[in-house]
């Protein structure tokens, strides 16, 4: 079953869309920007490293290497006309321009694990041990902060942004500045999942539990 198809689940595709534009991975190296209305393909940028060739008998074929946790698919974000996505086959956290797909910048990966969150030209990156705040017009690096390894996916609240960690906690960063505004220990016996909110509640959702 696709539940148990472990080759499936490193493999989504999750597409993002903005100002009539639908954004699709592809997990081939290459990210599309497609018309909503159409169908037609209107850009292909190529976000794949340089793989070298190996030799197996007379087949020579190439293989691209996965960074990063599966459990973290590439969701692409957009913000101000801009795409940043952080493919797995890619050592690059990279940005293009919405309408033409054209390159904007791109930095190194480093331990990240996933774009979280773009907030007042901030793009918030996690990764397994810490996150990083990149400036969305060039890519520099705002801030860095450590908070320990991450156990999911955290939601933005306000100006800042909820990160669950390993540790059984909650680091509140503001996302302009990467300071820790906050710490909350959850008392549970199992690891807090990816977040979400409504209203004044925060929920922890997990591959078996909410």
């Amino acid at each position: 079953s696709i539940d148990q198809d472990r080759e499936r689940y490193a493999l989504p595709c999750t597409p993002s869309y903005a100002h009539g534009i639908l954004v699709c991975p592809t997990q081939l190296g290459v990210i599309v920007g497609v018309d909503e209305t159409t169908g037609t393909l209107l850009w292909v940028y190529y976000y794949g490293d340089p793989v070298p060739v190996k030799q197996f008998g007379r087949m020579r074929f190439r293989r691209h290497r996965s960074h990063g946790y599966a459990g973290y698919p590439d969701l692409p974000l957009i913000a101000a006309g801009k795409v940043v996505t952080l493919p797995r086959q890619s050592d690059y956290v990279h940005c293009v321009e919405l309408a033409g797909g054209a390159p904007q910048w791109r930095v190194p990966r480093d331990d990240s694990e996933y774009v979280a969150t773009i907030a007042q030209g901030t793009v918030l990156v996690v990764g397994r041990h810490k996150c990083r705040g990149l400036e969305l017009a060039t890519g520099d690096v705002l801030w860095e902060t450590r908070t320990g390894m991450c156990s999911g996916r955290g939601v933005q609240v306000g100006d800042e942004y909820l990160l669950p960690l390993a540790s059984g906690s909650v680091v509140n960063l503001n996302i302009a500045t990467g300071q820790k505004m906050g710490l909350s220990t959850i008392r549970a016996d199992r690891v807090i999942g990816n977040l979400s909110v409504h209203d004044d509640m925060v929920y922890s959702l997990a591959h078996d539990r909410l």
